[in-house]
């Protein structure tokens, strides 16, 4: 299905690969200007993310942010090249 738009702002959600670095929290994350992380699904759990939530390989993040940085969000949260972007 598309992807949510919701004017200038995407709903992305980005998948963390099996070598994301362990870790990283949310806060360490240099997110786009006005972007929000709205949940992390971890398995069967869904967590509900504030600063200090840990990110871990295999994490799907779901965020709001600006269309403009959409593409780039794999990059931001992770470097390993398996991390991947599609709709929610």
């Amino acid at each position: 299905r598309p992807t949510p738009r919701l004017g200038d702002f995407r709903i992305v959600e980005v998948t963390l690969g099996e070598n994301a670095p362990g870790g990283r929290r949310v806060k360490d994350v240099q997110w786009p200007e006005s972007s929000l992380v709205v949940a992390v699904r971890r398995g069967d759990q869904v967590i509900v993310p504030r600063g200090d939530t840990e990110l871990l390989p295999h994490d799907r993040l779901t965020v709001l942010l600006p269309s403009s940085a959409a593409n780039d969000l794999a990059d931001l949260v992770s470097t390993a090249p398996a991390a991947t972007t599609r709709p929610p």
